[in-house]
């Protein structure tokens, strides 16, 4: 034994005392990990960082809610593919949510086309008009903040056309308009005729440029 004086007696120690010593010392050590703050990103997501959290969802069936002063209207629709922004303030909080339409399904990339998306309450700039849907407060997470996110678009009360770019047409779009649209790709039984086609929707700018001016 070494201490401050030198060396000194040693202790006797037995043999099987010495291996279960060694085995101790050998033997890997656990490590500890917190996991509560860790959380592995969704794989539709493209962008997530202290000013948005960017993702794309697939084409999908759903309903488009449609509220007026004197009724509500249903419709059994194919969604396009959507690129939602939510756009985050200083301390992270959701600040804003920006949507639009994509051409496929595939994971959109910078040169992708984004497109005006063909629904009400979205302004020329892709900026939703949230109305009585309010945003998440805070992102606890990312998951769940992602599906309550896309519920206060796709399973809302659309109540007007915000912009005359919501569907490629030679007149200028209004609600009434976009509710004819609907109701034909409702009723159609022709498959491609009930989806979204591009040729349709009005082209708003790449993902890239789109990312450059709006964060």
């Amino acid at each position: 034994m070494i201490d401050s004086d030198g060396m000194q007696l040693g202790e006797y120690i037995d043999v099987p005392e010495c291996i279960e010593i060694m085995r101790s010392q050998l033997s890997p050590k656990k490590i500890e990990t917190k996991t509560d703050d860790l959380e592995l990103l969704p794989s539709n997501v493209i962008l997530n960082n202290s000013k948005a959290l960017v993702w794309h969802k697939p084409s999908h069936k759903g309903i488009f809610w449609y509220r007026s002063h004197n009724a509500k209207t249903e419709f059994s629709i194919i969604y396009p593919a959507l690129l939602f922004c939510l756009k985050k303030g200083k301390q992270g909080e959701p600040n804003g949510l920006i949507v639009f339409a994509l051409p496929s399904n595939q994971r959109p990339n910078e040169n992708t086309h984004l497109y005006h998306a063909p629904l009400m309450n979205i302004y020329s700039n892709g900026a939703v008009c949230q109305g009585n849907a309010t945003l998440p407060k805070k992102i606890i997470s990312i998951a769940e903040c992602m599906n309550d996110v896309e519920k206060t678009v796709l399973a809302s009360n659309f109540t007007h056309v915000n912009h005359e770019k919501t569907l490629k047409a030679k007149e200028v779009v209004t609600t009434q308009n976009l509710l004819a649209f609907w109701s034909a790709k409702a009723n159609t039984k022709s498959l491609s005729n009930a989806k979204v086609r591009m040729r349709e929707l009005n082209r708003f700018m790449r993902l890239g440029e789109f990312l450059s001016s709006a964060l």
